[in-house]
């Protein structure tokens, strides 16, 4: 249940950035925008939120963590913003690498808040978190 509340959470951070940044900035429809959401959503949540984050050092180490995966959470966000919105029609009449950077920046902004959520609810009962420092998750 908390990994739903999270997706869903991080969902709607995602649609408000990207509907406000390419539809009424940069003027892409909404529904790309959504579209968009929708697949930036699932695979930063899945590489960078439960992937990424948890495994870039130990439970005392948040602020490495949480910048390590801040980083690749918002370029992640970039490169799929810019290559989604390419496949997608009427991104071809706006500034899709303008609005992919502003997006991206933004969302790194959000992600940095949101890992703090994944942190205190989606992670809370483990005391310590598996790392990859030492090549054996079950440190």
């Amino acid at each position: 249940m908390h990994h739903i509340v999270a997706i869903v959470g991080k969902f709607i951070m995602v649609a408000a950035i990207l509907i406000i940044i390419n539809s009424f900035i940069f003027g892409g429809t909404v529904f790309n925008s959504l579209i968009i959401s929708l697949v930036v959503t699932v695979v930063s949540y899945i590489a960078g939120d439960m992937f990424i984050f948890p495994k870039s050092g130990n439970r005392k180490e948040y602020v490495r963590r949480n910048t390590i995966a801040t980083f690749s959470d918002a370029i992640l966000a970039f490169v799929l913003i810019y290559f989604v919105g390419a496949l997608l029609n009427d991104y071809f009449n706006t500034d899709l690498l303008g609005s992919a950077i502003a997006s991206a920046l933004f969302i790194g902004i959000g992600e940095w808040i949101f890992h703090r959520y994944l942190d205190l609810n989606v992670f809370r009962n483990r005391n310590d978190i598996p790392t990859l420092n030492k090549g054996n998750l079950s440190d």
